[in-house]
C-alpha cells in the first residue's frame, strides 16, 4: 500500500522491488522497464548532494519520462511517493552524519534543505523510531 513515505527505507525499497521481479501478474515488459525505473529512482535519490533539491520535474528529465508515470510507478512498486523517497533519502544521509558527530544537527538539517526544525525531528523520529539528539551519541 501507498504511504507518505515516513516509514520506508532504502533496503525496504530494495525487498519490494526484488519481490515484484517475481510477480508473475505483470506484464514482462512493462514490469522490467517500471522495475529499472524503481530501480534508478532509487539511485538517484541516494546519490542526491545536500546542494541538489531534486524536485519532480527533475526525475522526469532524469527518468526521461513523465511525471504522473514516475508517480504511479513508485506509489506501485515502492509504496511510496517519489518525494517521499528523496526525503527519507535525504534523512539517511543526515542520520549518518549527525551519528558521525563533526557537525551540529543544525548545520546538517539545514545544509540538508529542512528548513522547520520541529517538521525535521517530526520526519526523523518516524523514519528512525527515534530523535536526532537520541542519535547523536550513536556510533555507524
Amino acid at each position: 500500500s501507498v504511504t507518505d513515505g515516513q516509514d520506508i527505507t532504502a533496503p525496504e525499497c530494495a525487498e519490494q522491488i526484488q519481490g515484484l521481479m517475481q510477480d508473475a501478474s505483470m506484464e514482462p515488459f512493462s514490469r522490467d522497464a517500471d522495475l529499472e525505473m524503481s530501480t534508478e529512482l532509487i539511485r538517484i535519490a541516494h546519490s542526491q548532494t545536500p546542494e541538489e533539491r531534486i524536485k519532480l520535474p527533475d526525475l522526469s528529465r532524469l527518468l526521461l519520462t513523465n511525471k504522473d508515470k514516475i508517480t504511479q510507478t513508485s506509489n506501485e512498486l515502492l509504496g511510496i511517493t517519489p518525494m517521499a523517497l528523496l526525503r527519507n533519502a535525504r534523512l539517511q544521509q543526515c542520520r549518518y552524519l549527525i551519528q558521525q558527530g563533526d557537525q551540529s544537527i543544525e548545520q546538517i538539517r539545514l545544509s540538508y534543505g529542512f528548513s522547520n526544525r520541529k517538521d525535521f525531528n517530526l520526519r526523523y523520529e518516524r523514519l528512525f523510531g527515534e530523535t536526532p539528539a537520541d542519535s547523536q551519541g550513536c556510533t555507524v
